[in-house]
Order: C-alpha cells, then sequence, then structure tokens
C-alpha cells in the first residue's frame, strides 16, 4: 500500500496559518481541462484533475482550522502557455472573444477568497457561461 508523507515544504503554507491563529486562504489553479479531460493533452489534464481531488479534499481544513483551500478551472487564459497554440490561433480566439484574460482570472480569484462560505469549492470559469461551481 502507498502513502503519502508530505514535506515540510509541502505543508509550510498551512502550518504559517495555523500559527497565526487566523487562518487563511489558499486558491489552487487548476483548469477546464481538469474537469473535461482533453485526449490531446492526457498527462496535463491528469495533473489539473489531481489539482481538483486534492483541493477537495483539503476542504476540511476550513471546519478544523479555519483555513479555506478552493480550485479555479478556467478555460484557455491569454497567456505565454497559450502562445503555444501558435499566434495565429491566439489571434483568431483573442478576436472572437473566445479567450479569458488574466485580469478576469484575477477578479474571480479575488472573488473565491472573500466568499467566506466556500471551502473545497471548485470554480469553473468560461467565456461562454460565466462564473459557476462545479459538485
Amino acid at each position: 500500500m502507498l502513502s503519502y508523507s508530505p514535506t515540510e515544504r509541502d505543508e509550510e503554507p498551512v502550518l504559517a496559518m495555523r500559527r497565526s491563529g487566523h487562518g487563511g486562504v489558499i486558491v489552487n489553479l487548476a483548469s477546464l481541462i481538469g474537469l473535461y479531460p482533453m485526449a490531446a493533452a492526457p498527462v496535463y489534464s491528469a495533473a489539473k484533475a489531481g489539482v481538483v481531488s486534492f483541493t477537495r479534499a483539503l476542504g476540511n481544513l476550513a471546519q478544523d482550522w479555519g483555513i479555506r483551500v478552493n480550485a479555479i478551472c478556467p478555460e484557455l487564459v491569454d497567456t505565454p502557455l497559450a502562445l503555444a497554440m501558435g499566434e495565429e490561433v491566439m489571434a483568431e480566439l483573442r478576436a472572437s472573444q473566445s479567450v479569458l484574460t488574466p485580469d478576469e482570472i484575477a477578479d474571480c480569484v479575488v472573488a473565491l477568497i472573500d466568499d467566506d462560505s466556500r471551502s473545497g469549492a471548485i470554480m469553473k470559469i468560461t467565456k461562454a457561461d460565466g462564473v459557476s461551481y462545479v459538485d
């Protein structure tokens, strides 16, 4: 049987929040591909699905120590990583307003931090449907 033994580095943010006595908020960055796998990027899909599951598994920290752990799952965001698709493809996506901006993601992160009612929550962010939460 395999077991996970966290290292000090893994636990550092949580321990710092526990020591402060004030709790805190952690927002993990997953991806829409972590919710809806993409055959063209199976490793990326699996890694982001792991972030989603990890976030859900830590939802109890709010009750135990006042530390809320949530994740965002945006669709394609206009970043240097997205440019790997090619400048021409990105230009088309920008023109059709089918790609999220970093500012839109930042606004969602701030909203998730401000929402004290959520822990273990997964926020889905798309251009077409806006912001929603996934069970």
